[in-house]
């Protein structure tokens, strides 16, 4: 049996914490997920796998970045001696308008007490914390192009519980295809899949019907990466 063997482990999951006000009044919140703003600046309604977004009203209000969380953490798997264990996520993202240089924004990934591993989509990069320090990797622009109906995944990658020297890692996705490198560095045994939006609205596969709602990335074939980014591996 072969250690670099991948297992996907389906974890179900929501969108349930917003970390991030709409106006000083906090109309939209975590308790009232479904609300508007009073102020006439942009907003979202979140729901379990998708949140939308409501831009903000013509010559009244402003459009904000809205920060949102998942419900349960991916945590390291404590008794798998075989496997290295994959989490795994995709977003389709939709344009409120489908403007070129438009407000559209979207960062998607994973983040925990110590680490954040995201990619900024709206700024062509994947952007890491490791140790107290960021980082930012340039995606090439011409192999990366960010569009309304886009397919972006984040994986998390832990290697078998008796391997103590291998590191877990994260990957990105961009409709079904492997972007950039992976990036290691995880100093939690625990990631959080969060993202921040503007503009822009979200629908979620977390992974947990396959047979009617399979991933676009085939992650029964992903292997084990070999290349990362080199800020990652000090």
């Amino acid at each position: 049996m072969s250690l670099k063997r991948v297992c996907f482990l389906p974890f179900p999951n929501k969108w349930t914490t917003i970390n991030s006000l709409c106006c000083d009044n906090d109309c939209v919140n975590t308790k009232a997920p479904g609300g508007l703003c009073v102020n006439g600046n942009g907003f979202i309604n979140l729901y379990s796998d998708s949140v939308k977004y409501y831009e903000c009203e013509e010559d009244r209000g402003t459009n904000v970045t809205c920060s949102i969380e998942a419900q349960y953490r991916l945590t390291n798997p404590e008794k798998d001696y075989f496997f290295y264990s994959l989490f795994y996520y995709e977003i389709t993202c939709q344009f409120v308008l489908d403007r070129v240089n438009y407000e559209n924004e979207l960062t998607v990934g994973f983040f925990s007490n110590r680490n954040i591993f995201a990619i900024e989509a709206h700024d062509f990069r994947i952007f890491y914390k490791i140790r107290g320090v960021e980082f930012f990797e340039d995606l090439d622009e011409v192999e990366f192009i960010w569009k309304s109906g886009d397919v972006l995944g984040c994986g998390l990658v832990f290697p078998p519980t008796d391997m103590p020297e291998k590191q877990p890692y994260v990957f990105f996705t961009q409709n079904g295809k492997l972007i950039g490198k992976s990036i290691k560095g995880l100093s939690d045994n625990y990631c959080t899949p969060y993202l921040s939006l503007k503009c822009c609205s979200v629908k979620t596969n977390f992974g947990e019907d396959l047979d009617n709602n399979p991933f676009k990335y085939d992650v029964s074939k992903h292997h084990v990466s070999q290349e990362f980014y080199e800020n990652s591996e000090e």
